[in-house]
């Protein structure tokens, strides 16, 4: 089970109608992972593709993102001092933003669907081919819910987990 809380910081570039269209963004905080408590941190590029209609309003507006996410375990080496393991996940991930002028029934403001790789693996939390799958539910302008599930050892073990992001 994964639960994070996190503080956010953001560099974003405008195009000319003020539509956000690169983002680069920064969120640390601390999860729950494996019933191991774990600082971690996730930076990402996110680009957004707006589709308009014939009065240039947003009637779609696309995200596809880019991110490595580390996970921070501690543990006592042989000497009883303990050791940072990280082990770094990149992901992609691509989703879309409502415009709630047209979409009242969702509550939610932006979903998306990711995949996650393991390419760098320190300490004995995860073993072999890993990978995540998680699904981001933004459900109020600063906080998302993304339940996850982290498959180890080449998808032997899967682990389920839900993450809260407060930005």
């Amino acid at each position: 089970m994964t639960l994070l809380l996190v503080t956010s910081l953001q560099i974003k570039l405008y195009a000319k109608s003020d539509s956000l269209i690169l983002n680069l963004r920064t969120i640390v905080g601390a999860g729950i992972v494996m019933n191991t408590i774990t600082p971690m941190f996730d930076i990402g590029l996110q680009y957004n593709n707006y589709v308009f209609d014939e009065n240039h309003k947003t009637i779609k507006h696309k995200l596809f993102q880019v991110s490595a996410t580390p996970y921070f375990f501690f543990e006592k080496n042989m000497n009883g001092d303990y050791v940072v393991n990280d082990n770094w996940f990149v992901n992609a991930e691509w989703g879309i933003i409502y415009d709630h002028s047209f979409l009242r029934t969702w509550s939610g403001k932006e979903s998306s669907f990711g995949v996650g790789y393991l390419f760098s693996e320190k300490g004995s939390y995860f073993k072999n081919t890993t990978y995540k799958l998680f699904t981001s539910i933004l459900v109020s302008n600063n906080i998302a819910i993304v339940p996850e599930f982290i498959l180890t050892n080449n998808a032997s073990k899967i682990y389920p987990g839900i993450t809260v992001k407060i930005f």
